[in-house]
């Protein structure tokens, strides 16, 4: 495949620049991508260099005239001057053209305006629109979801200065001031000038000591700002230094950068900052406000932007989480730079080339049955899905004569392994990891797809980015060729079987899984799926301890349940299955109750389901897990253990090395480790408190956050904080902790009910 042409907009800011591999470092399995040059200015309105320009590829007049130079367009920013009309014709345009449109959501709210009822219209246009989407942090991403229901990719912000310039930080000389700075540059609308600067410079001054001076230094555009701000910095020039700024290339502003020990990022509303990754970039602590999404992007401490007495207090406190901080190991930021970068090159590339080149891998596992094999084989063959954007995968589970294929119009790769017992996750896991399209569709030997069945599952899964599940019929197939048949009908020459009724039941309760609970799980079967391919390596795929039939799938969908995946029946997806259910086939009752009973202990250890497995039994997997920061001393670990333990399914996780007291060293359900994915809550404590109501009445309560200066606890739905829900936070103690178990060593004789 020739490499993805993408028309960034604007192709030359750092942010999309970095979103392209590191020279000489493009993943062989990711497609490749290349950045068409933004367009040349017109020289009798060239700007000066580092000047902004409307791109010339927001009109449909120059999209039309050079549609067949690139395959998609990724919107970034700038595009503040479109009218609202002018925006749908940039969307109708490519939709004409039919080059997808991929947003990266930016600016929630713009920068530069103060009416932001401008921009809000713009998204209106834009989100809806976009083919796909991605965000920089899940604050926006819970941001979008509320407003559009649509879920954005979240992909962190990239580095901004460039890798060589990651340099050990020049010594500050022996008494040379601590020096806090201000970006204040052009001074934007959201710029917060002396409303800022003068509570600053107070927790500057407060701070500052003989052995520690410090200094307040501004950045500033000359002529930027109003006469307060002119005023206020001429009044305070002994004490604050300004700097007036120029263009300057990436070396000059890495190195500018560098002689700043902490950044206060001075907005009053905003999204992102690509300022405050320059400066952690740049080895330099960022103090960033406690609005936006500012804070998911890893700053050193956050302030809260008020009154000036409110913003004064908090500056101080953040100022001094800067002052008691390591210092950044630049070396280390840069290799963790350079690994976010192949991520963030490796998912744009794959998102590019799904929505240019769609491709789906077919993995099928298979056992012997050749007779069945061809006859799926002949059903791929008559899809209305393109055979060439099409690879098969058979999963051989130990045959001993491998499959016989034939000549066929889409590529069919053969994955073998020994046989070890019935090992169809693993065969399915082998198969799907030789391939590279986003959708995997997951069909079993036995079973014969409709005509139109990978098509219809592929645009689901592209749908959803979850895991899909089509509809199963079953029918004795005639020894024929198979002839693909319409929609449901039966194939000709075919003895209908019944259908299970418990699906059937399943997916009308929930609107074909549009409203599946945590339960769902129980109506998605390997036989007839599909899932994000993202998905299903995040996951881990399939579980690979099932010797037996049965299990893998439901256990498949409760971890991608977990994970935040949506689910969804396509009821027009049908295949025919060779035979009756497995539940209908005929044997003995003792032979049923055996295979049920396998079947049920091989899942109910890895599925935390309070209505599939007895919770009076200790499982390697909690239905909740209270994971503790600090143990604290055994007999408040001790006292917190019995509060917990009178709830069933529950385990707590102490912090690695922690010594067990003998009470609880040979508990099970006391551990230092904990394998995240399966457990669907977790209770988060900062310290060993003593609870005053069930485990599962907190939970039922939903996901909180308590913050009290004796103890912090979150309540976390792992399915809820997967999808950026955002959680209620209460300033307070919870109502289930017993306060007298914070303030003083838990007294086991009074607690445990020993009376006189």
């Amino acid at each position: 495949m020739r490499p993805v042409r993408v028309l960034a907009i604007p192709a030359g800011h750092a942010y999309a620049r970095h979103l392209l591999p590191v020279q000489g470092s493009a993943d062989a399995g990711a497609p490749a991508v290349v950045h068409l040059p933004d367009p040349q200015v017109p020289r009798e309105f060239r700007p000066q260099a580092g000047q902004w320009w409307p791109h010339q590829g927001l009109e449909p007049s120059w999209l039309r005239e050079h549609a067949a130079e690139f395959d998609l367009v990724h919107l970034h920013f700038g595009f503040e001057h479109l009218t609202v009309e002018r925006a749908r014709g940039f969307v109708d345009t490519l939709g004409d053209l039919g080059k997808p449109l991929v947003l990266t959501v930016h600016d929630l709210s713009n920068p530069h305006l103060r009416d932001q009822s401008a921009h809000q219209a713009l998204l209106d246009v834009l989100v809806p629109a976009a083919d796909e989407l991605f965000t920089l942090t899940p604050t926006a991403a819970r941001a979008i979801r509320g407003r559009w229901d649509r879920a954005a990719t979240v992909l962190a912000h990239p580095h901004v200065l460039p890798l060589d310039s990651f340099r050990d930080r020049p010594s500050r000389l022996p008494g040379a001031p601590v020096r806090v700075g201000v970006h204040l540059g052009a001074v934007r609308a959201s710029t917060a000038g002396v409303d800022l600067l003068q509570p600053l410079l107070r927790a500057v001054r407060r701070l500052s000591t003989a052995t520690r001076p410090m200094r307040l230094c501004v950045d500033l555009r000359p002529g930027a700002g109003d006469d307060r701000l002119a005023d206020w910095l001429a009044e305070h020039a002994g004490e604050v230094v300004v700097h007036e700024l120029a263009w300057e290339d990436d070396d000059a502003l890495a190195r500018r950068l560098e002689t700043l020990d902490i950044a206060v990022l001075p907005y009053r509303w905003g999204t992102h900052s690509g300022w405050a990754e320059a400066c952690r970039d740049a080895g330099v602590h960022v103090v960033a406000p406690d609005h936006g999404a500012y804070a998911d992007q890893c700053p050193t401490a956050v302030y809260h932007l008020a009154d000036e007495a409110v913003t004064e207090t908090s500056l101080q406190a953040a100022l001094s989480a800067c002052l008691d901080a390591p210092p950044i190991d630049r070396k280390a930021l840069r290799d963790k730079r350079i690994r976010e970068r192949e991520r963030l090159a490796i998912e744009h590339a794959r998102r590019y080339a799904a929505l240019v080149d769609p491709r789906v891998d077919v993995v099928i596992p298979w056992f012997c049955d050749q007779r069945a094999l061809t006859r799926l084989l002949d059903a791929l063959e008559q899809q209305t899905f393109a055979a060439q954007r099409m690879t098969v995968f058979i999963g051989d589970d130990g045959s001993p004569q491998p499959p016989v294929v034939g000549e066929r119009p889409f590529e069919v790769v053969v994955r073998h392994q020994s046989r070890d017992g019935f090992r169809a996750a693993a065969a399915r896991n082998r198969a799907a990891a030789a391939g590279t399209a986003p959708v995997v569709l997951f069909l079993d030997a036995d079973m014969a797809p409709t005509s139109t069945y990978v098509q219809l599952m592929y645009a689901a899964v592209r749908e959803t980015r979850g895991l899909v599940v089509g509809r199963r019929l079953h029918a004795r197939l005639p020894d024929r060729p198979w002839v693909a048949p319409d929609g449901d009908d039966p194939p000709a020459g075919a003895e209908l079987l019944d259908h299970p009724a418990w699906l059937e039941e399943g997916y009308a309760a929930t609107d074909d899984l549009r409203d599946a609970d945590e339960r769902s799980y129980r109506f998605v079967i390997s036989a007839v799926a599909g899932i994000d391919r993202a998905v299903f390596e995040q996951i881990g795929g399939f579980e690979e301890s099932f010797r037996a039939y049965g299990g893998e799938d439901w256990e498949l969908a409760h971890r991608a349940w977990i994970a935040g995946a949506d689910l969804l029946h396509v009821r027009d997806a049908v295949a025919w299955h060779e035979g009756a259910e497995q539940g209908r086939r005929p044997e003995g009752s003792l032979d049923r109750t055996a295979r049920k009973n396998a079947e049920m202990r091989a899942i109910a250890p890895l599925i935390p389901d309070p209505h599939l497995r007895h919770g009076a039994l200790v499982w390697e997997h909690a239905h909740v897990a209270v994971l503790l920061d600090h143990a604290g001393d055994d007999s408040a670990l001790i006292a917190c253990a019995a509060s917990l333990f009178a709830s069933t399914d529950v385990a707590l996780i102490v912090p690695a090395g922690t010594p067990l007291p003998p009470e609880l060293a040979a508990d099970p359900r006391v551990r230092t480790s904990y394998r995240r994915g399966r457990t669907p809550w977790e209770i988060h404590l900062s310290r060993p408190c003593i609870l005053t109501c069930s485990v599962p009445a907190i939970i039922a309560a939903g996901a909180k956050s308590y913050r009290h200066r004796d103890l912090e606890a979150h309540v976390v739905d792992v399915r809820a904080a997967h999808r950026h829900t955002p959680r209620r936070t209460v300033e307070g103690l919870p109502p289930w902790v017993a306060a007298r178990s914070l303030r003083h060593t838990p007294d086991l004789e009074a607690e445990w009910g020993w009376r006189r």
